[in-house]
């Protein structure tokens, strides 16, 4: 054997080789050969051949079938389980369905049966087979116009989706939802660990504090300890962290593990959250620090002055500032696109900017009252206005008067005091504050005969 050959080893390792012991899925391989006549002729009998043998194996596949659809009911009959379940648990099979396309008889069978159930009792409503014969003998629901079949086929695609994303009525129905679905996970993941070799784990909890779901985790092929024997942490005490936070009147704050509680989602807090992340998100993409979001002339300040575009915008809404949104509803939406980033800003090129700005000024001209209103002008528009510091000198004595007065001095031959409102007054007056008073002696006081 040569150097160039490829030795086993070095062969990319792979579930399989890894596991000879497990039973393989060989892959579908058809490679195209050309046939002479002898071997069509020989593969058409080893066809016939087949075929009788396929007939005889499908005979007795049948036979046991029926044995083993006995076996499963009376399983089901004294576990009191349905057959279905029994025979999903007893082939190991995944029983993550796919869900079948929307089509006309099922649209027209679902309305049959509303009409014919809406008005009953769980135990007195019609059955399918009753349902598929009143609706062969309606001779209304033949020969429908394209607008009424697509309107039955939107009802039915409303009414499976309320089934797959409707919220429970009650705490028992959605914790009954919550155990029944975490059994249909831990069913596919270990078959999925069985399928690939895959090791996967999985917490659940609930999402609010009124809710009665209690935290629990589920894994394939002993995942867990993965907490035990990497993290030094008990799997119980990670859901118990998990279930802190993710209710949303507590939150877990990492890494000190602790609890601090956070306001309740309200309308006020909402908007309050859509306009911090608008206003940082236009900051932050035009790196300036002192420009505002306008929502009232979005299109003339915002799009055709800076050249960006607030995309993604939830659908139905308005776009208006968040504080003039006033349903819950419609301000979660736009707060959910903007944190999980379906509502994001984004810059748009020169031949963008430009196309948007022409499209404006139509629009404009079209009607007017789209235009942004002017700032009102200034009643002393064109005149000349004083400087900041020409108050301060009107104030001040003018120097060399016409009637030639000298600069006044105060009682004790000072200098006057500089006038109120300068820079130096107030210095003055702050030190003179500052100093403690003084108590004048007799000798200083001026008595009435020195005023003679």
């Amino acid at each position: 054997m040569s150097d160039d050959e490829i030795q086993p080893e070095d062969l990319p390792s792979t579930w399989t080789s890894r596991n000879p012991e497990k039973p393989v899925i060989q892959p579908r391989v058809h490679p195209k050969k050309s046939l002479t006549a002898s071997q069509k002729i020989s593969n058409a009998e080893k066809r016939a051949i087949n075929r009788e043998a396929a007939v005889a194996l499908n005979k007795q596949l049948d036979e046991f079938n029926i044995q083993r659809d006995e076996f499963i009911e009376k399983v089901a009959k004294d576990t009191m389980k349905k057959p279905g379940y029994i025979r999903d648990l007893l082939l190991s099979r995944s029983r993550q369905a796919t869900p079948r396309k929307v089509n006309l008889h099922n649209a027209l069978t679902h309305y049959m049966a509303k009409e014919l159930n809406s008005d009953k009792s769980v135990g007195d409503r019609a059955k399918m087979p009753e349902i598929q014969r009143r609706l062969a003998e309606d001779d209304s629901l033949k020969d429908l116009s394209k607008d009424r079949e697509q309107e039955l086929l939107n009802a039915l695609i409303e009414h499976r989706k309320v089934n797959d994303t409707g919220a429970r009525s009650s705490n028992k129905g959605a914790s009954l939802d919550y155990q029944g679905t975490l059994k249909g996970v831990f069913t596919e993941l270990d078959n999925l660990s069985e399928r690939t070799g895959s090791t996967a784990f999985t917490f659940v909890t609930r999402g609010h504090i009124n809710d009665s779901t209690t935290p629990s985790f589920i894994d394939s092929d002993g995942a867990l300890s993965f907490f035990t024997e990497v993290l030094n942490l008990d799997p119980n005490e990670v859901a118990g962290k998990f279930e802190l936070w993710a209710t949303p009147c507590t939150f877990l704050n990492l890494p000190t593990f602790i609890t601090v509680r956070t306001p309740v989602e309200t309308l006020i807090s909402m908007r309050a959250e859509c306009t911090k992340i608008i206003s940082d998100g236009l900051r932050k993409i035009l790196g300036l620090k002192n420009v505002n979001m306008s929502y009232d002339h979005y299109d003339h300040d915002i799009v055709s002055r800076h050249g960006v575009k607030l995309l993604g915008w939830p659908p139905g809404l308005p776009r208006i500032s968040p504080s003039k949104i006033h349903t819950v509803e419609q301000i979660r939406s736009l707060r959910d696109a903007l944190k999980v980033g379906d509502c994001i800003w984004t810059k748009l090129s020169p031949r963008q900017r430009e196309h948007h700005t022409n499209a404006l000024a139509d629009k404009i001209a079209a009607d007017p009252t789209l235009a942004k209103p002017r700032r009102k002008i200034r009643s002393d528009k064109g005149k000349k206005k004083a400087k900041a510091g020409d108050k301060r000198k009107r104030n001040q004595p003018e120097e060399g008067g016409d009637d030639g007065d000298e600069i006044p001095v105060s009682s004790d031959g000072g200098d006057v005091a500089p006038p109120r409102g300068t820079k130096k007054a107030k210095r003055a007056s702050a030190a003179k504050r500052a100093l403690p008073p003084l108590a004048r002696s007799r000798s200083t006081i001026p008595s009435s005969d020195e005023d003679e």
